[in-house]
């Protein structure tokens, strides 16, 4: 083969290695491509659905919410039409709780505005304040109990709770709301910090009621059941 031709034929070679070095960097590329594309739309789908599943929640998480915050009001003018009232005696005094909630997200402010007579000496009403995250609580503690007790008890009118793993995350304040001398000033709250809840209603109807929005509202919040 003179020289010529041979040039030829390895410019041709040269040029067929160099197409199929190509090739298959375009190969390459395309698949990365593909894989990129792949990805990317995995995580769209992952952040979509977290997304929907996020609103979902606050949505829901709200209605509820709401519905605990607005059932307690009065349904006509005096307290005691409200579910959110509870009136029982004892021997020898009465005590009434008006109950009312304040939320913010999974936050909780629970005030009652409590008054205890007793027929021998005076009346002493007390506010107390207790605040708490919903993703504190277990679920599972969320129960209807009674309040009072002998010819007084009333069956199921009231719902305690508890925090996972009895963490003291309930926090109490108190001032004292009779009119006098100490209007305000600190009634003392034993003790301010707790892992114990219990909330009085009007009838044990809502009581029940009220336990299974607290329970749905917990969960969504991300409560969790102790360990122990």
């Amino acid at each position: 083969m003179n020289p010529e031709k041979r040039e030829r034929k390895a410019r041709r070679a040269n040029r067929e290695k160099i197409n199929e070095q190509a090739a298959r960097r375009n190969k390459v590329s395309n698949l990365l491509q593909s894989v990129k594309r792949t990805i990317a739309g995995l995580c769209l789908l992952a952040f979509l659905t977290t997304f929907s599943t996020t609103m979902a929640h606050a949505q829901t998480l709200k209605e509820t919410t709401d519905w605990m915050k607005s059932s307690l009001a009065p349904k006509g003018i005096a307290d005691l039409e409200a579910n959110g009232f509870n009136l029982y005696e004892t021997n020898g005094s009465r005590y009434s709780e008006s109950l009312s909630l304040e939320f913010n997200g999974c936050s909780v402010k629970v005030t009652k505005d409590t008054v205890l007579t007793d027929f021998a000496v005076n009346d002493y009403h007390t506010r107390y304040i207790e605040t708490f995250n919903l993703s504190d609580i277990d679920p599972k503690t969320v129960l209807t109990t009674d309040v009072g007790s002998g010819i007084w008890r009333q069956r199921d009118t009231a719902v305690t709770f508890s925090t996972t793993n009895d963490k003291k995350t309930i926090h109490c304040s108190a001032i004292v709301t009779e009119q006098g001398a100490k209007f305000g000033k600190d009634a003392g709250c034993m003790p301010a910090d707790d892992s114990d809840e219990l909330m009085r209603f009007g009838t044990s109807e809502y009581a029940r009621r009220f336990v299974k929005a607290m329970r749905h509202a917990v969960t969504v919040c991300g409560g969790k059941a102790s360990t122990f």
